[in-house]
């Protein structure tokens, strides 16, 4: 980093803490260590920097800055709840107050709102989607090796981290729910492959709830609903197939039936209907799977 024209290195642990300030020529000229909940217990020298416990702001008031929120390393724990509950069913989430399950020396939690114990899990889903599913989850989160630039004599050359990226857990879940739901109705696992033949599925910044082509959907990463992975995926049907789903509506609504293809997706009207509306739209618009595609559970 640079300060006033002079060029600093930081060097972490392996909680990415900032422990250690060098200059240019590699000279140490700052100390920091901590206790295992973020305190302070030995600083020296210069800290050019307020990014200190787990790479996080420390605030002048003592607290650390998670984003979605705040953390006091003198007692250990958020000072507001955790607006997400996973896994409700294991005691230690009951604490919504809680830091990493009080396992400091393992776990961050660089959101404020998922530990990356809750990998484990996330993998367990993304790999279920693509043995069964075909549907392949384009990540952005996990271990990768920082490099130190000029590491004093006898630190480490890298540093493992954790990287959260943008999908929370409970989104794959739902994602995992909306695809098992929708390949129920198609007949199951393999029909749903035969269909899709292949989707990649991705999150990004943009202005539409989701986005979706030929093996390929997007979904917002301000949040989704599983009506909108349906949609996406229904998108993704009708492409790869020459939006021949699409033309068979038209013609179907040409023909005076009013949900032509309801049976798709609706066989017990339990699930989601593909539905044209009113008229025969273009094929493969956001008309062909308008709102009457919401879950009717």
């Amino acid at each position: 980093m640079r300060v006033g024209g002079v060029v600093y290195w930081l060097h972490s642990d392996h909680l990415g803490s900032a422990t250690l300030t060098t200059d240019i020529n590699g000279n140490r000229i700052g100390e920091l260590r901590y206790t295992p909940y973020g305190v302070t217990r030995y600083e020296w020298g210069n800290i050019p920097t307020n990014r200190r416990y787990t790479g996080q702001p420390w605030e002048a008031f003592g607290l650390y800055d998670y984003g979605a929120r705040m953390y006091s390393p003198g007692l250990g724990r958020f000072v507001s709840a955790d607006i997400v509950v996973v896994a409700p069913d294991k005691p230690q989430n009951l604490n919504r107050y809680a830091y990493v399950y009080n396992s400091p020396l393992r776990y961050t939690d660089p959101s404020g709102l998922i530990a990356q114990q809750e990998a484990e899990r996330a993998q367990e889903i993304i790999a279920l989607l693509q043995r069964e599913y075909r549907l392949f989850v384009r990540t952005d989160f996990g271990w990768r090796f920082l490099p130190v630039m000029h590491p004093a004599p006898g630190e480490p050359t890298a540093h493992v981290i954790w990287e959260e990226g943008m999908w929370q857990l409970a989104e794959l879940e739902l994602l995992f729910e909306a695809v098992s739901d929708l390949a129920s109705t198609m007949g199951g696992a393999e029909h749903f492959r035969e269909n899709l033949r292949g989707v990649w599925v991705e999150r990004a910044v943009m202005r539409y709830a989701g986005l979706g082509a030929a093996h390929r959907i997007v979904l917002n990463a301000g949040g989704f609903t599983k009506w909108t992975v349906v949609h996406e995926l229904a998108h993704a049907w009708d492409a790869v197939r020459g939006w021949r789903l699409s033309r068979d509506m038209q013609r179907a609504m040409e023909a005076g039936f009013a949900h032509p293809i309801r049976h798709f997706f609706a066989p017990n009207n339990r699930a989601y209907w593909y539905d044209p509306g009113q008229g025969p739209p273009p094929c493969g618009v956001d008309a062909n799977f308008g709102k009457r595609t919401l879950p009717r559970r």
